[in-house]
């Protein structure tokens, strides 16, 4: 028997919650990157012999996701705490190491692979995108707005 999707939500909004993402609509907007990230790989494994296109864009998502799951994780676990000079090298160091990491991830495809650069770019801009229609959709749901009248 196949779980259902919302049993899978809360499978993997639990597993988020476990690992330090303790703020809920922090956990949905992750969710929501994680699914457009995945939908795009999936897709982009059964078209691949036509076009690299979805693959890549997939790809790109997926470091937008990993990126911005790693800052949010970093800025849940700095509120409210006093800096010390160790924390603040730390902090740093974990920035730039995956900045340097998601640069070389971007070379090799770009340069060695010879990936297509626009839906890369695109993918990139599904971090922001998923946030932009969720704040919208956390707006319209909190003032009682519709999305027509904004």
């Amino acid at each position: 028997m196949m779980p259902t999707p919302a049993a899978i939500r809360k499978t993997i909004e639990d597993r988020l919650h476990a690992s330090g993402f303790t703020v809920p609509l922090l956990r949905t907007l992750l969710l929501m990157q994680a699914a457009v990230a995945g939908a795009a790989l999936i897709l982009g494994i059964f078209v691949a012999p036509f076009s690299l296109w979805p693959l890549v864009f997939g790809i790109g998502a997926t470091l937008a996701l990993g990126g911005f799951a790693h800052l949010s994780r970093s800025a849940g676990r700095l509120i409210g705490r006093d800096f010390s000079t160790a924390s603040l090298i730390s902090l740093f160091f974990g920035f730039s190491a995956r900045l340097a990491l998601a640069g070389g991830i971007l070379f090799l495809l770009i340069v060695r692979c010879n990936a297509p650069v626009i839906p890369l770019l695109l993918g990139l801009s599904a971090a922001p995108i998923c946030i932009l229609i969720w704040g919208i959709h956390n707006f319209c749901k909190y003032t009682g707005t519709s999305v027509k009248e904004l």
